[in-house]
């Protein structure tokens, strides 16, 4: 099966950024599909393997008529059996196509224990604008190499023992550390000043406001009030040249953002021990903006709500950098921030890229770089869109603009080419930016973004990691490839609006104790598992019952808070190893997962499998640990990997 083509039409519309899913379940491959994303020209010096053995664990499939990008990629787990291309057994995720124009591709959805024999290059060296397509990945093996199908076959004649048989050991390779960057004393003066003088500015604004964010955000209850009505009547309106439409407001983040610091933490740590700072950039909603706008021209509102959020994480050493009251103050600089005019698209437009970046770039200046302004020039730029295409034309009620013609908006471009410099990650650069297609409006392919606007500024073009549709888990990524961060000053990364809602994925605690591999030593399946849980203050035998034909248990809820216990003997193998012990989910909601007196808090986003690994050190004899959650929504476990650190 046939899985790219000679042409290639490799720009499609970026959509909003939530990720609904729907699971899609194939009885087995389909016919044979082409699909059209990758240009065989593009192909020909890649070196291409192939190999047999059989699919372990499969990726949602997104709804098409929900998701918000056109084109979508997805991940399949993989057991390799050995072969010239693989001395032995591996580990890896196959990336094949699934999506096209809105139609998803039949022929490509696979299913667990189906046997395949496989042809493949490695997906990092796919070119770039292959990696950016959204790639939908439940499965979340980030260490696992990762490979693009060219083609597969159904392979019927593979020994039973390549199949969740035991005899055929998952080895899971883990990145060298990082090499760390050079030391930059006067920066890191810098940054710490600036978070202090954030807080003291804070703490000012709490003493006018009542002495609390309670308090505060009680006397701000009126302002939401006029926000949500202006919301309901849609006001839309042009104020002193701009355009501004859809007011809302940043709500409460749960427990004022406290679990989402908590979780950015040890991703903080990381960086730090290299001499790596972490920003995160605030894009905020268009809501935010209009609202600030429509409640007034001559002062500025500032939120409580998030506010608590920005205070928690300055408290804790996570910078951020919010230039919304920049943006409110230079409102009329632009005629358009977001595509007010379009009122699905939450993206923003010319005036918000460009004051970010103006902010962005004030803060980046307290490096040690060589920078090269002179380099870039700036161009005028446009949508090449025409017809009914009105999202890319000028809003309607201003005389000054005709609605009928193709907006405008400034480019960079390195004078040495004429061109603009692409989205890479690999490059060597002081900067690195995350990304996703948040940070590519108006249009990255001509030289207008955020990363642009900030090289022109700075004269450093960036480093930039830019994936459709990824979150916070593009951190995690970092870690899995550290070659992405091998000499940066600071990692930026695009914070869209949801963002500051999501559970950043938990931090690999084998990478941070320098292992270098995990072998895999057993694999418990949902029967077994049940064996070994129990429900605290419950005295029913088993807990949970066994679900899908067993291949999953659910653990019912007993109670506000139930806590599910774990207890697994101790290791078979009497090597005096540390042990990473995969849970692999099967279902949604928040959970808090305790292990040596630690909470770890995640959140599994409605029906995605995910897992979660905990460390155990050499000197655990036995790996307890337990399983609470808040919700009264059935824990779902698929199964459970057992493996030692080498």
């Amino acid at each position: 099966m046939r899985l790219f083509h000679k042409t290639n039409n490799c720009f499609f519309l970026l959509g909003l950024l939530l990720m609904p899913f729907v699971l899609v379940v194939s009885a087995n491959a389909g016919n044979p599909e082409t699909n059209l994303f990758v240009r065989q020209t593009d192909l020909q010096h890649l070196p291409v393997v192939s190999f047999s053995g059989a699919v372990t664990r499969v990726s949602v499939i997104p709804d098409p008529q929900r998701n918000d990008y056109d084109d979508c990629l997805y991940a399949v787990e993989f057991a390799v059996s050995p072969s010239k291309d693989f001395i032995k057994p591996a580990q890896i995720i196959l990336v094949a196509p699934i999506m096209k124009n809105k139609q998803l591709i039949p022929g490509n959805i696979l299913k667990p224990d189906q046997k395949l024999t496989v042809t493949a290059v490695e997906y990092d060296k796919l070119p770039e604008y292959m990696k950016q397509i959204q790639l939908s990945d439940s499965i979340e093996n980030f260490e696992a190499p990762m490979y693009y199908v060219l083609d597969f076959a159904e392979s019927s004649g593979l020994p039973k023992t390549d199949v969740r048989s035991g005899t055929v050991p998952k080895i899971i390779d883990l990145p060298a550390p990082l090499t760390p960057s050079e030391a930059d004393p006067a920066a890191a003066a810098a940054r710490k000043e600036r978070i202090q003088n954030e807080l003291a500015r804070i703490d000012g604004l709490l003493k006018e406001h009542g002495g609390s964010f309670r308090s505060w955000q009680k006397e701000y209850y009126p302002t939401i009030q006029k926000i949500a009505a202006w919301n309901k009547e849609k006001r839309a309106e042009w104020i002193n040249g701009a355009f501004f439409a859809t007011p809302s407001c940043f709500w409460a983040v749960r427990d004022e953002g406290k679990p989402f610091v908590r979780a950015l933490l040890p991703y903080r740590d990381y960086l730090r021990k290299n001499n790596i700072d972490l920003i995160l950039l605030r894009v905020p909603s268009k809501g935010e903006l209009s609202a600030a706008v429509f409640l007034s021209t001559e002062k500025y509102t500032e939120n409580p709500f998030w506010m608590e959020v920005y205070k928690t994480c300055l408290e804790n050493d996570i910078e951020v950098v919010d230039p919304l009251p920049e943006m409110w103050a230079r409102y009329n600089e632009f005629f358009l921030s977001y595509f007010y005019h379009v009122p699905r698209k939450s993206h923003p437009f010319t005036g918000t890229s460009v004051i970010v970046s103006d902010v962005l770039s004030s803060v980046l200046k307290r490096y040690h770089y060589r920078g090269d302004t002179d380099q870039f020039v700036l161009a005028e730029g446009g949508y090449r869109a025409a017809g009914n295409e009105n999202r890319y034309c000028f809003p309607a009620g201003n005389p000054k603009y005709d609605p009928g013609k193709i907006m405008r908006f400034p480019v960079v471009l390195c004078k040495a080419t004429n061109l603009p410099f692409p989205a890479n990650a690999k490059i060597a650069s002081p900067f690195l930016f995350c990304s996703n297609s948040f940070g590519v409006y108006p249009d990255k392919e001509q030289g207008a973004s955020i990363p642009h606007y900030t090289a022109q500024k700075t004269g450093v073009i960036p480093a930039w990691f830019y994936q459709n549709g990824i979150g916070l888990s593009i951190l995690r990524h970092c870690v899995a490839k550290p070659q992405i961060l091998q000499g940066r000053k600071t990692l930026i990364l695009i914070m869209y609006p949801n963002m500051w809602y999501e559970s950043a994925p938990v931090f690999p605690e084998a990478i941070r104790m320098n292992v270098r591999q995990l072998v895999q030593v057993e694999e418990l399946e949902p029967r077994q598992i049940q064996k070994m849980v129990s429900v605290k203050g419950c005295q029913k035998e088993t807990a949970g019952k066994l679900i899908n034909g067993d291949r999953a248990l659910s653990l019912n809820h007993y109670g506000p808070d139930s806590e599910f216990q774990f207890s697994i003997d101790e290791n078979k193998e009497k090597d005096h190893s540390a042990h990473v012990v995969r849970i692999i989910f099967q279902s949604h909601g928040h959970l808090i997962v305790q292990t040596n007196n630690i909470p770890i808090e995640i959140s599994v986003e409605k029906t995605k499998q995910t897992s979660l690994d905990l460390f155990f050190p050499a000197e655990c004899k036995k790996f307890d640990f337990s399983l609470r959650r808040p919700e009264r929504i059935p824990l779902i476990i698929s199964s459970i990997e057992i493996y030692r650190c080498k």
